[in-house]
Formats: C-alpha cells, sequence, structure tokens
C-alpha cells in the first residue's frame, strides 16, 4: 500500500465532510426562507422575530447557594420581519466561509503530515532539512522547526525535495499560479477567523496576481482600507474543492519521487 494514502484519503475525508455541511447549511437556510417571504405576503400575519441578549456570569463572584449568577451584559441583537431573508443569505455566505477557513486548516494540517510521513519512509529525503536536532518523528520535526506564516518553510522544503513543483505551480490545469492563490486563501483564513471578514489591505501586500485572483475567486466589498469578504455559497463550495485538489497535487507531486500510486480516485483506478 503506498504509504502516504491515509493521509490523503483523511484529508479528503474531511473536506468532504465540510462540503456536504455548507450545502447542508444552504439548503435548509433556503428553504427556512422560503418560509418567511411565504408568510410575508399573507395580510395581517404574525411578524416574525429573531432576538438573543448575551448573558453571563462572574466566575469569581457571589453564587446563590453554588448556583452561578447570571447577568445580562447591555449587548443584544435581533433581526425581524423583513429583515429575515436578507440575513439568512448573509448566514449562507457566513457559514460557507467558516468552511472554507476550516478546510483551510486541515489542509495545513495535511501538508505537515504528508511530508512527514514522507520524511519517515524515504529518509534518504532528510538531507534537505534543516540542519537542526530535533525530533526523530519528522511530523514533530516539521511542526517544531517549519511553522512560518503562510507555511512558506514547509513549500521551500516541498520544492527542494521535488524540484518540478515550482513549474507546476505557475503552470497547471487551474490557470493559476498556486504560489499566488495559496497566498490569498491563507490570508482568506485569516480574515475569516481573527477578523470578522475583513482584510487589511495596510498589513496584507497583495501583488497584482493576488489581488487578480481575489477580483474573479472572492466577491467581497471595497472599503479605504480594508476588504469585507461576502463570498457565495457557489465560490465557498468551489474554494473548498479547490483546497482539495491541492492536497491532491501534493500528494501526487510526493509520490511521484518514488514511483509510488498516486490513482487512488475511483474513476482513475479502472
Amino acid at each position: 500500500m503506498n504509504p502516504l494514502e491515509n493521509e490523503i484519503n483523511e484529508l479528503l475525508e474531511k473536506i468532504s465532510l465540510y462540503e456536504s455541511l455548507n450545502y447542508q447549511t444552504k439548503s435548509h437556510l433556503l428553504d427556512r426562507k422560503k418560509q418567511i417571504l411565504k408568510n410575508l405576503e399573507i395580510p395581517n400575519s404574525i411578524t416574525p422575530f429573531i432576538g438573543t441578549s448575551l448573558v453571563i456570569g462572574d466566575l469569581t463572584g457571589k453564587s446563590d447557594n453554588g448556583w452561578k449568577i447570571n447577568y445580562h451584559s447591555g449587548f443584544q441583537n435581533s433581526v425581524k420581519g423583513d429583515e429575515i431573508p436578507e440575513n439568512i443569505d448573509k448566514l449562507i455566505s457566513r457559514n460557507g466561509m467558516n468552511f472554507v477557513a476550516n478546510s483551510y486548516e486541515i489542509l495545513e494540517t495535511f501538508l505537515f503530515n504528508i511530508l512527514g510521513q514522507f520524511l519517515n519512509g524515504f529518509p534518504s529525503y532528510c538531507k534537505y532539512l534543516k540542519d537542526k536536532d530535533g525530533p526523530k518523528d519528522k511530523k514533530e520535526f516539521l511542526r517544531k522547526f517549519y511553522r512560518l506564516k503562510n507555511n512558506k518553510e514547509l513549500f521551500k522544503l516541498l520544492r527542494k525535495l521535488n524540484p518540478d513543483f515550482e513549474e507546476i505551480e505557475e503552470n497547471n490545469n487551474s490557470g493559476l499560479n498556486l504560489k499566488d492563490w495559496y497566498f490569498v486563501i491563507s490570508n482568506v483564513r485569516h480574515s475569516i477567523v481573527h477578523s470578522l471578514f475583513k482584510i487589511n489591505l495596510k498589513t496584507t501586500p497583495f501583488n497584482p496576481n493576488q489581488r487578480e485572483i481575489l477580483k474573479q475567486k472572492f466577491t467581497y466589498i471595497e472599503h479605504q482600507d480594508y476588504l469585507e469578504l461576502q463570498m457565495s455559497f457557489e465560490e465557498c463550495k468551489k474554494q473548498i474543492n479547490f483546497i482539495a485538489e491541492y492536497g491532491f497535487l501534493v500528494f501526487k507531486t510526493l509520490c511521484d519521487l518514488e514511483n509510488l500510486d498516486w490513482k487512488i480516485l475511483h474513476s482513475m483506478r479502472k
């Protein structure tokens, strides 16, 4: 059996789950949107309302005979009436973007795992590693010494292992420069997880091609100093799928070095 197959199968299984959750979320929310729009057309119908208030406790404060006492934080949010359909569209978008971010993080874990697994299985390639003492398990070694922003060090290692990878990054079936795409998707992920879907243009130096990838693949509203992501369901679906394809490319690239069978996709095996 291909020693790298477990790593790619784990990636594809997890990405498949997020693709499914993205579709399920969209389908359920659109059904609910149709129901609400239909009810809004009925004369004298009850206006729907959704509201939440943030209620928290004081973890070092007084208790009521051991029971935590809760207090209103003063912060609340509500959506009512004809605002709800538009808010549902926003929910579909934001849930989809969160699934994109989750998929990116699965890819990141996969990169450490598959490169480490390859080096564990074929130690002659360890000559390309940094000249530092580290754990014998190369998965652990990479996590200790190769953690840098946008995984730059991991990709430098991959290009050393297989010099063809750099050419593939520029010339492939997607029509994209994959190095630039990875820079974009890593910053998209950061904005989703840490910046409320906003990309700070002052701290994120996109080159012209990276900015073009953003324009082609990601819907956003442009403000003076930042971009506010508003990706559609289809855009999220495509990025989740492309993340899986990118992972498969890395798997295939490493397999080629040792003539391992990379034709693991079902139609390829026929």
